[in-house]
């Protein structure tokens, strides 16, 4: 069983998770990981660093899907029309 008592109580696993969460951002910039005690850190709470990558990769995934939903509206507003799932087959006016 999982005691939440002990999820991410220490400063260790918070820099394992932050580090694992700022690194998808860092796309053009790649950087390997900090030498010394971050990788120690890292190397010891690797399991925080995986939850933090995902995190931010859900976090990117619904921005992207947001900014794309919104798009898809204020195109349709501008037309003047409802915006079309993907699903449904365009059929011109007779």
């Amino acid at each position: 069983m999982i005691k939440l008592s002990e999820f991410m109580n220490d400063s260790d696993e918070w820099h394992a998770f932050w580090t694992g969460f700022t690194e998808p951002f860092t796309v053009w910039w790649r950087q390997p990981i900090p030498f010394g005690y971050y990788r120690d850190v890292i190397a010891q709470e690797y399991h925080y660093y995986r939850l933090g990558k995902a995190a931010a990769a859900s976090l990117i995934i619904g921005l992207a899907t947001a900014f794309i939903l919104s798009l898809r509206r204020s195109q349709s507003s501008l037309r003047g029309t409802k915006p079309r799932g993907n699903l449904t087959p365009h059929r011109s006016p007779r």
